[in-house]
């Protein structure tokens, strides 16, 4: 089975109930999810880590779960480098991914930033350091861009910190920016975060 055929097994089996998911996946859903991205990597990124976290409402804790599970269990680093290169930094084209037209409505373009997609990344740097430089780059962009509106959020804090810590040989370039971002939170960990990036 080529890639398109891969993908579009996908498509008509695990995507349509994993974009709508609320709850936990079930034991069936993930077995078969995890089966099928473990023997299909490539077309697991385009038929299903793509759309999901392209999903128009942003990703919830479930969906987070999910590909936190494909990304741990099933894709060597570097898919993972590739594929957060393409998200970050990509054209649309290079995030180009395959759906059933019937779901196209429930995807969109852009990451759509929530509290859930800032888990997400932090569990990529926990699981794995594979951001290159230019991921790093247009991360530090949009963190400066939504510090203020997530000044509260304790899981935007958990994320920066994470963030500052595993990728302070590629931030250097980055202090000031970051000293910004930061300087519009209010969190638990504010303090902590200014102290890793002063020492960078």
């Amino acid at each position: 089975m080529n890639l398109l055929g891969q993908a579009k097994f996908s498509a008509l089996s695990c995507l349509p109930k994993l974009l709508v998911l609320e709850q936990p996946a079930s034991r069936v859903l993930m077995t078969a999810t995890m089966e099928y991205c473990k023997l299909h990597q490539r077309a697991a990124v385009y038929a299903l880590l793509f759309p999901l976290i392209l999903r128009k409402e942003g990703i919830n804790n479930p969906i987070c779960d999910v590909i936190t599970r494909i990304i741990k269990e099933c894709l060597h680093p570097a898919h993972v480098s590739a594929f957060c290169q393409k998200l970050l930094c990509g054209e649309e084209d290079a995030k180009r991914f395959i759906c059933l037209p019937c779901h196209q409505s429930l995807i969109c373009n852009k990451l759509v930033w929530a509290e859930s997609l800032f888990n997400l990344f932090q569990n990529i740097l926990i699981i794995t350091f594979t951001l290159t430089q230019d991921s790093i780059d247009h991360l530090v962009d949009q963190l400066r861009e939504l510090a203020e509106r997530f000044s509260k959020s304790l899981k935007f804090g958990n994320f920066l910190l994470c963030f500052v810590t595993k990728c302070s040989q590629l931030l250097k370039s980055h202090k000031l920016s970051l000293i910004e971002a930061v300087e519009h939170t209010n969190t638990l960990v504010t303090k902590s975060i200014i102290s890793k990036v002063a020492s960078l």
